[in-house]
This record gives C-alpha cells, structure tokens and sequence, in this order.
C-alpha cells in the first residue's frame, strides 16, 4: 500500500452500520449540491475561478452541509476554516476536529487538514 489510511476499516465500518437516511428532503438538497458543483466543473466556472473565492462556501457546502461537520456552533464546532498550525504558521484551507472556546482563544483537537 503507497498510503496508510487516516482512518482504520472499523471506523468505516461503524460509519456504515450507523448510517440511515431518514429524511428524503435531506438527502435531495445533499444531492442538488453536490449537481451544482458538477455543473459548475463542467462549465468550467470553476477552473476560472480563484480558489480564494469560492473555497469557504466549498468547505461549509461539503464537509458542512452534506458531511455533518459543524461549523456554526459557537460553542463545539468540527470545521474550522483557514486554520493556522501551531507547529510551523503555515495555513490550511481548513480543518476537521473538535474546536472550543477557551476565553478568546480556540481549543483544537485537529484529526485531519483540508488542503
């Protein structure tokens, strides 16, 4: 294998044991979504647009609205857009983990980069 996996097989397959679609309308707004962007890569909007434009919506629209991940609780959030490292400053696009406010800093617990 060229890459370890992030996650282990018993993760996903708990993921898969848990996962129900409860809500048609749920799964038909994931899917109009996900239609969008296809439209948008085909028309090649996309590609003639800067990544700076469009990448929170991408993040929020994605890993937020059709993932799950929060990232409009101000108190518990999983998705924090533009996180800066800790070890060396440098910026990702984002970052999926759990996040809270300690004062008027953010508590992170990073699991994974979007980049």
């Amino acid at each position: 294998m060229l890459q370890q996996k992030i996650f282990g097989d018993k993760n996903y397959k708990q993921k898969l044991a848990n996962f129900n679609v409860d809500d048609i309308s749920e799964l038909k707004t994931k899917t109009e979504i996900i239609s969008k962007y296809i439209k948008s890569l085909e028309s090649g909007r996309i590609e003639r647009t800067k990544e700076e434009a469009i990448q929170a919506d991408f993040l929020n629209r994605f890993f937020g609205d059709i993932l799950g991940y929060d990232y409009t609780d101000p108190n518990l959030w999983s998705l924090e857009k533009e996180y800066k490292s800790v070890t060396d400053g440098t910026k990702a696009d984002g970052a999926l983990g759990f996040f809270t406010m300690n004062g008027k800093n953010i508590d992170a617990d990073i699991r994974a980069v979007v980049e």
